[in-house]
C-alpha cells in the first residue's frame, strides 16, 4: 500500500544553440531547427514517449488556453450543435459534468469545477490573486519531426496512445521562501490522445480518439534540511 500505481521515469533535455551555419545555407526548417527542448518517458506498462518542443520566459504569466477533454472521431464534431453526448447514452457522462461540474471536496469561492468543456479552467482558477513574476515554459508535442509513441501490442490493441502534447509552467512567485528566494511553482498541462475502437461515424478509417488529460498545480516545498560541512 502507498506505492506509485503509475511510474513514468524519463527525462528532460535542453538543446542549447542549435541553429548553426549549415542549416542556414540548407535552407533548414527553421520551425524545426528551433527546437530546444524535447522531453523523454518509458511507461513500464509498455509505452515510450518522445517529444520535442521549445522553451520561453515570460514577464508574469501567459495567457493558459482552453483545452477540451470531449472525444472525437466515432461520434460528430465536437463543435457541431447537435454533438453526440446530447443523445448517446455512451456519453451521457459528459453531459452531465459540462452542466453539473465536479467540485470534489473543494470549497474556495468561485472554484468552477471540474468540466471536460474546459479542462484548463482549474488551472486558470488556481492563478486568481497569485503575484507571478516571472514564467519558464516548456512546450512539447510527439507529432514533431522526430518524436513520436512507441507501444506494446497489447496497447496498440486495446486503447493506443497515439500522441503527446504537453505545456509546463515553472513560475516564480513575489513571495519569498524561508531563505529569502522566490518561491516557485509549476502548472502543468498534458493531453494524451488514445485511438479506441471502429467504425467511426464519421466513415473515416481511422479510430475513435479520446483525449487523456492530466493538470496540476504542485508547489515547490523548501529543503526540510541543510547538509552542514565540517
Amino acid at each position: 500500500m502507498g506505492l506509485p500505481i503509475h511510474h513514468e521515469p524519463g527525462l528532460w533535455l535542453y538543446e542549447k544553440n542549435r541553429r548553426t551555419k549549415d542549416d542556414e545555407i540548407k535552407g533548414a526548417d527553421v520551425s524545426e531547427v528551433e527546437l530546444d527542448v524535447a522531453r523523454l518517458a518509458s511507461i513500464p506498462h509498455g509505452n515510450s514517449v518522445l517529444a520535442l518542443g521549445k522553451s520561453a520566459i515570460h514577464k508574469g504569466m501567459p495567457e493558459i488556453p482552453r483545452i477540451s477533454g470531449l472525444p472525437s472521431g466515432r461520434f460528430e464534431d465536437v463543435l457541431t450543435p447537435d454533438y453526440d453526448f446530447k443523445s448517446d447514452p455512451y456519453l451521457e457522462p459528459y453531459l452531465h459534468y459540462i452542466n453539473s461540474p465536479f467540485m470534489g471536496n473543494v470549497t474556495a469561492p468561485g472554484f468552477p469545477g471540474f468540466s471536460p468543456s474546459d479542462m484548463n479552467e482549474i488551472l486558470r482558477f488556481a492563478n486568481q490573486g497569485v503575484n507571478i513574476v516571472r514564467t519558464t515554459t516548456l512546450t512539447v508535442d510527439s507529432t514533431r519531426k522526430s518524436g513520436g509513441i512507441s507501444n506494446v501490442p497489447f496497447s496498440v490493441r486495446e486503447a493506443e496512445p497515439v500522441s503527446l502534447k504537453s505545456t509546463f509552467w515553472i513560475q516564480e512567485l513575489a513571495d519569498k521562501d524561508a531563505e529569502g528566494k522566490p518561491k516557485l511553482r509549476l502548472q502543468y498541462s498534458r493531453i494524451v490522445m488514445l485511438s479506441f475502437f471502429r467504425p467511426r461515424e464519421d466513415e473515416f478509417p481511422d479510430r475513435a480518439v479520446w483525449p487523456h488529460i492530466s493538470i496540476a498545480t504542485p508547489e515547490k516545498n523548501p529543503a526540510p534540511y541543510r547538509l552542514e560541512e565540517g
